[in-house]
């Protein structure tokens, strides 16, 4: 059973990329309802709200032909130490003005911190639950023991986090435990961050600092990936469909998104969703994964080496 398609939309603000283009975010949010998809992800720190509020203009202009409830919006909210849960509440009603809804079918809070108790922002969350200006709520990178402390405080009907065929770490207690509470588990960065879909980064990419660029990790990691390329090219697929269609087949994962920046990427791989891998390349990609995971620092929680 395949995974729900959905669109990231991190890349539709300045900052991130310097080929940002808001022409082309437009398009690319027009091509994706066009082809069908109805889950839109995106979060308050991309362009500091910019994201979510060109998404939502530009989902606005479909509701004629695709009415509000047919969608499924997501956002995230950043905490900060001194997040109090009043400010937690006017941060949320932010986000449901930049995406002109009445309410959001998901609103995870989008990192943990240390020494912070998130009950209070679950509340808050909870009494929008309750008011009908929320239907769900999410944890977006929290580990699982945090994701257990908080589940049983409240109910979380989300998990985002990121996998793919070379960050797989997923699989030993966060899709098990999703599969557990019945926690729908949402995959981003399936094509690792581009890794999967093109030529290595130049080091002045931010995404230069990933895991997968560690200096004892990427020459080894890049051979690794140049015969991949090679394997599933032969069998008519390109490195970014192959990873997006092993992602969307994976046992636990309900919703895979994707980051594309251009309708042309859009499509590329909206053209071969709901396709089955062949079981020889099904085959393959096992073992390549397997090979690329031996090469990561097990000490890392999340492809952004980043601690709390």
């Amino acid at each position: 059973m395949y995974a729900q398609l959905g669109l990231g939309c991190w890349s539709f603000a300045p900052g991130y990329r310097e080929e940002f283009s808001a022409s082309d975010s437009v398009q690319t949010i027009h091509a994706a309802v066009r082809s069908g998809i109805r889950h839109f992800d995106t979060a308050q720190v991309y362009g500091k709200g910019r994201s979510e509020q060109l998404a939502g203009q530009q989902l606005r202009r479909f509701r004629r032909k695709t009415p509000r409830e047919e969608l499924s919006l997501a956002t995230k909210i950043f905490v900060t130490p001194n997040l109090t849960p009043r400010g937690f509440a006017s941060r949320f009603e932010t986000s449901l003005n930049r995406l002109c809804t009445s309410y959001l079918d998901v609103c995870y809070i989008h990192w943990p911190i240390q020494h912070y108790d998130f009950r209070p922002l679950l509340e808050v969350l909870q009494s929008f639950r309750e008011a009908g200006k929320l239907r769900h709520i999410g944890l977006s990178n929290f580990p699982p023991d945090m994701i257990y402390t908080l589940s049983c405080f409240c109910e979380i009907s989300y998990v985002q986090d990121a996998y793919s065929l070379l960050w797989r770490r997923p699989e030993d207690e966060l899709l098990p435990l999703c599969r557990s509470l019945g926690i729908r588990f949402a995959a981003y960065s399936v094509l690792a961050q581009g890794l999967l879909a093109r030529t290595p980064y130049p080091p002045q990419d931010w995404r230069s600092s990933l895991v997968f660029c560690r200096p004892e990790v990427r020459s080894r990691l890049g051979e690794l990936l140049d015969a991949y390329r090679l394997k599933v090219s032969s069998y008519g697929l390109t490195p970014a469909q192959a990873a997006l269609l092993w992602a969307a087949a994976a046992k636990g994962v309900h919703t895979v998104l994707i980051g594309s920046r251009t309708k042309q990427q859009l499509l590329h791989l909206t053209e071969v969703y709901g396709q089955k891998l062949p079981e020889e390349l099904e085959e393959y990609l096992e073992e390549f994964s397997l090979r690329c995971g031996e090469l990561l620092p097990a000490e890392e929680g999340n492809i952004f080496c980043r601690r709390w």
